[in-house]
């Protein structure tokens, strides 16, 4: 799964977790009969929840009592009593609720700028974005840390990689243009999806570009930068997606 660069309230049956952005892989294992119930807050959605910047919660688990101090620690107590779902749901709606921070317009407009950016053309810059809302870069990236979690460019390449394998999967095979997925330039592209999707590049070799398939059978297709290209049989709507190297 490639997920927003966000903020992550889980209940699950070992505990309740309150997760912060990650900058990598991350495993989960579901195993036996039980129940999960995660809420979601949009990307710069939870800043203000907690006094500290969002970029301090990036790549940690915080329990509620670490959290929220006592208020967090009772809450927890309700939850593992908690006997339904629907209990589950309504006691944490209540608790955010009850805690929701006041209207703040950096936030908001942190808000505002990630949207955009879900929205944008492939190849846009951090650079065209803050010019677009009247921002320096610099200015940007504070208010990306105090209230995203990850930097400007980060969430850019995060979406990007959505669009490129919602568009595989949706065009049941039909190859996606390098300008519509991944622009092909190492700096920008190569590096994070090969970090995030694919080993690392071997020290001291140039990065591997990286191409999605089907997890069923490909086939050659063309050349692009002296490397061969692969493109994808159709499979049903809904088909996970991987990523391999082309060596």
């Amino acid at each position: 799964m490639l997920p927003d660069p966000c903020v992550n309230l889980a209940i699950e049956p070992d505990g309740v977790g309150l997760y912060g952005v990650t900058s990598g892989r991350s495993t989960h294992v579901l195993a036996g009969a039980g129940a999960v119930v995660g809420t979601k807050f949009r990307p710069g959605g939870f800043s203000g929840f907690l006094p500290a910047p969002v970029r301090e919660l990036n790549d940690r688990v915080l329990t509620l009592g670490e959290a929220f101090g006592a208020d967090g620690e009772q809450i927890d107590h309700q939850l593992a009593g908690a006997e339904t779902t629907r209990e589950l749901i309504d006691l944490v709606s209540a608790f955010l609720r009850a805690h929701r921070p006041p209207p703040d317009p950096q936030r908001s407009l942190a808000a505002e700028i990630v949207e955009a950016m879900r929205a944008a053309p492939p190849g846009t810059r951090v650079a065209a974005v803050a010019a677009r809302f009247s921002l320096a870069p610099r200015t940007l990236q504070r208010l990306f840390a105090a209230h995203v979690g990850a930097r400007p460019k980060q969430v850019l390449q995060r979406f990007r990689h959505q669009h490129a394998t919602d568009q595989l999967v949706a065009d049941h095979g039909a190859p996606v243009p390098a300008s519509r997925a991944w622009p092909p330039t190492w700096a920008t592209s190569t590096r994070p999806t090969s970090s995030r999707t694919s080993a690392p590049p071997r020290d001291g070799s140039r990065p591997r570009l990286v191409a999605c398939q089907l997890t069923r059978g490909f086939r050659p297709l063309t050349t692009h930068h002296g490397l061969r290209r692969r493109t994808m049989k159709s499979r049903p709507h809904g088909t996970c997606c991987r990523v391999r190297p082309i060596r």
